[in-house]
């Protein structure tokens, strides 16, 4: 999808939320009948000019964010992910990533994250919905886009998590991988609790 968002740190701390989102196209005016409209095949004109993938092969299409004429670069967004192993909330930073943030709260209102646990980063303009969670000290390349932290209620649950291990799977680093527990965001919502406009 786009690659969008200000350059990101070369390093975080343990409660980082880094990704590569961007997303799939506006949702339908209520005054529209129960279908939904063609998505956008089109960039945006927008601040942000979110792109889609032309190879949706391994994303769920669900067209591509608003994208306002201005950034929306004040405030902060409270987030939970309601997980099997626990609820972890975020707050994303609209100041150093507005269009990610932008795009990653889109994504929440047409609950692409309900049910799934995303990872990846794909190379340059590759930015899609798909994004992780650093736990302890991680240095990301700079075409990682950090976009929010792990709150400290967050942080137990990962503990949780990461105390489990990891799975390296076939082409991984006993270093890196997905959580050897299995771990599932059934529900990915955004709170009034800590969000600013």
């Amino acid at each position: 999808m786009a690659s969008h968002g200000s350059p990101s740190p070369d390093s975080c701390t343990s409660t980082a939320l880094a990704a590569a989102p961007s997303a799939t196209a506006a949702p339908a005016p209520a005054s529209q009948p129960a279908s939904k409209p063609a998505p956008p095949s089109g960039p945006t004109t927008g601040a942000c000019g979110f792109t889609p993938l032309e190879d949706r092969t391994y994303s769920t299409w669900v067209g591509l964010p608003p994208d306002p004429k201005k950034a929306q670069t004040h405030g902060k967004a409270a987030v939970v992910l309601q997980t099997n192993r626990g609820d972890i909330p975020l707050v994303l930073d609209k100041a150093g990533a507005p269009c990610t943030v932008q795009s990653f709260l889109f994504l929440i209102r047409q609950k692409l994250y309900d049910g799934t646990l995303a990872m990846a980063n794909g190379g340059p303009d590759t930015n899609g919905s798909q994004f992780f969670l650093v736990y302890e000290g991680s240095r990301l390349r700079p075409d990682y886009t950090v976009f929010g932290q792990v709150t400290e209620e967050g942080m137990q649950v990962l503990d949780q998590i990461a105390a489990g291990g990891i799975d390296p799977g076939t082409e991984g680093t006993p270093e890196d991988g997905a959580p050897a527990l299995t771990t599932v965001i059934e529900r990915a919502k955004r709170t009034g609790v800590g969000a600013t406009r």
